[in-house]
């Protein structure tokens, strides 16, 4: 195949999925796709409708061409969060945005943390308890992100930008049916971290250095093969190895790298412990959250 040729099917792609998503968007629950660069970005929700006083997840479907992708709420040493500014909520009342388990990415040569492919950000949305049963609730905000290839070649570099962003969302007299997208909605929640009580999670600062150490109790759940650790404040370096030993008695310990754009006077090590691909593994761990006190590890003598 010819290089000439290669961009053309890649654009020919490109606008069938933008026609498949323009057509798609007159089915309950599923906004207008719309294109910038290399993402495609449309509100999605998991049901028909919502009724007075129920909650309808609504999300931000991402969509990325091969190669590229956007980034988490805290990406490491590079790359700009995704952020959802809503304009316009129809009474209801947005909820805190969920962030589906990211992915460890390059950006040319440094590691970050983001999304490939197709990922779901979800927000939930409460409509009031007298909303008018029969109305429509319109949602709409503007998306603002980066989005950048895996490869920094001189052809392709990163884009800022942005797309505004829109949603009908019906009041019923009782929560609607669920659409297309409630499943892949479901699998992207499920993928939210949550405390884990069979792991106790101790950190210990020295210098530019922290160990965090994880020690089961009782018969603890299992960890991944390949485990990882997703700072979600920057505190710790993105494009540093993160050095894992195991214990005799079942503990784990990373030996990690502080960044310098993470916060200042930091009291605790907010972060996900899961696969470094951000990929469920055969070991079937799940992502745990974890936030130990930042403790001074003591002197060496």
């Amino acid at each position: 195949m010819s290089r000439t040729a290669t961009p053309l099917i890649a654009a020919a792609l490109a606008t069938l999925a933008t026609l498949a998503g323009a057509a798609l968007a007159g089915q309950p629950g599923t906004g207008v796709e719309k294109r910038d660069a290399a993402f495609l970005g449309q509100f999605v929700a998991a049901r028909d409708a919502v009724g007075p006083g129920g909650t309808v997840d609504v999300a931000l479907r991402l969509r990325h061409d091969p190669g590229f992708h956007t980034y988490w709420s805290a990406p490491g040493i590079v790359g700009v969060p995704t952020k959802i500014e809503w304009t316009e909520t129809g009474g209801l009342t947005p909820g805190e945005l969920g962030w589906q388990q990211p992915q460890s990415i390059k950006m040319g040569p440094y590691d970050a943390y983001g999304y490939e492919g197709e990922a779901f950000l979800v927000v939930p949305f409460t409509a009031p308890a007298d909303a008018p049963v029969g109305g429509v609730a319109t949602l709409a905000a503007r998306v603002s992100y980066m989005v950048c290839p895996a490869t920094l070649d001189g052809e392709a570099g990163c884009h800022p930008g942005f797309v505004d962003l829109e949603l009908e969302m019906p009041i019923g007299a009782a929560a609607g049916d669920e659409t297309e997208w409630a499943e892949p909605i479901a699998a992207a929640k499920s993928t939210f971290a949550a405390p884990d009580p069979s792991w106790g999670a101790t950190a210990a600062r020295s210098g530019d250095r922290i160990t965090l150490t994880l020690s089961p109790s009782g018969e603890a759940s299992p960890l991944p093969s390949e485990p990882l650790f997703f700072s979600s404040d920057g505190l710790i370096h993105s494009d540093r190895p993160q050095v894992i030993r195991r214990g005799d008695d079942g503990s784990i310990t990373f030996q990690l790298e502080v960044s310098e754009f993470g916060p200042d006077e930091p009291t605790h090590l907010p972060g996900i412990l899961y696969t470094k691909s951000g990929f469920p593994d055969s070991s079937g761990a799940k992502p745990i959250w974890l936030e130990p006190e930042l403790t001074t590890a003591p002197a060496e003598r």
